[in-house]
């Protein structure tokens, strides 16, 4: 068997914050105003989901190219255990921090002077640097970033959860009444760890929105930079019923033989011909339109099993829960 990805596996990511991060500033984004319930967490106008287009060379000498659908018969397989999810959810939006008072604020919090900031009329980023630290805020996504030149010392505190928290806390940024927390390597070096960083994501109904929050990043015991998205708010929009996961499976099967747009829906990887689904999760999802919404998240592991073609690795698959 021979297979060449022209992008690489390495690639066959999503970037999850770049659905947010390109949110279009327009009248029906800044309020909290709903006008939909065919939600999507992509929007292929304004960010372009990375996927390979691999090629697969048959023992008759044919060359399948695989790219935006799958091709192959396939089945996917479920968990054995039962699965139990909620009938409906709520849908949320966020708003965010547009009047300059409100920036400055957010950046007094970090000692910066109001008269020091600049406003980029083109990206709508408040920037501000110095010798000491660089700051930013984009009104259009209410993503944040602060990068310490000189590492910040926090109050002595036995870990770098403790530490996050307490940082939050001390600027007034844990907006979040609930919330997980999570250490992870930030940076590796020679295959350590170089950088550490504490991922704090809200909860909405006790279920974590998996790409909101913040990214506290250590280097040693202090804290060289914060990013993430700061809401001004977060209200509730309306309760919605959920597909049954089956019925989501199904969905599922019907885009990947059709190679439909990624809009409301992912998956990490196209050419099998059985994927084993391990692990589900039902979390929110902050989409560009700043809707946080339902979605189902898989994953495990796949195989493909086809005249000559034997491969197999790991996929991850998310579909979007409301139904229409």
């Amino acid at each position: 068997m021979k297979k060449t990805s022209i992008l690489g596996a390495g690639v066959i990511v999503v970037l999850l914050l770049i659905a947010y991060f390109m949110m279009p500033d327009t009248p029906a984004n800044t309020g909290i105003e709903h006008t939909q319930s065919n939600f999507e967490i992509y929007n292929p106008e304004k960010v372009r989901v990375a996927l390979p287009v691999v090629y697969y060379k048959l023992d008759n000498g044919s060359i399948i190219k695989i790219h935006n659908r799958n091709p192959f018969p396939f089945s996917i397989q479920l968990p054995t255990e039962k699965l139990v999810f909620p009938n409906s959810l709520t849908v949320y939006k966020i708003g965010r921090y547009k009047n300059p008072d409100e920036v400055f604020h957010i950046a007094s919090k970090f000692g910066i002077s109001s008269d020091k900031l600049y406003y980029n009329n083109i990206t709508g980023a408040y920037l501000y640097h110095d010798n000491n630290l660089s700051f930013e805020y984009e009104t259009r996504t209410g993503f944040v970033r602060v990068v310490f030149k000189n590492p910040v010392s926090v109050e002595q505190k036995d870990t770098w959860t403790e530490k996050a928290l307490s940082f939050l806390k001390a600027k007034d940024l844990l907006y979040m009444q609930n919330y997980t927390v999570e250490v992870v390597d930030y940076r590796k070096l020679n295959n350590k760890s170089f950088l550490k960083a504490v991922i704090v994501k809200p909860k909405l109904e006790n279920i974590v929105v998996d790409n909101l929050g913040f990214a506290i990043v250590f280097e040693g015991d202090k804290i060289v930079r914060i990013e993430g998205v700061l809401p001004k708010k977060i209200v509730p929009v309306k309760k919605y019923k959920l597909k049954a996961f089956p019925e989501a499976i199904e969905e599922l099967k019907e885009k990947l033989k059709k190679g439909e747009p990624m809009k409301n829906w992912y998956i990490s990887w196209m050419a099998f011909t059985e994927m084993n689904i391990q692990n589900i999760t039902l979390t929110y999802r902050l989409n560009f339109e700043g809707y946080i919404v339902p979605v189902y998240t898989m994953h495990g592991t796949y195989v493909l099993d086809y005249m000559n073609l034997h491969d197999k690795g790991n996929i991850t698959a998310i579909i979007v829960a409301t139904r229409i």
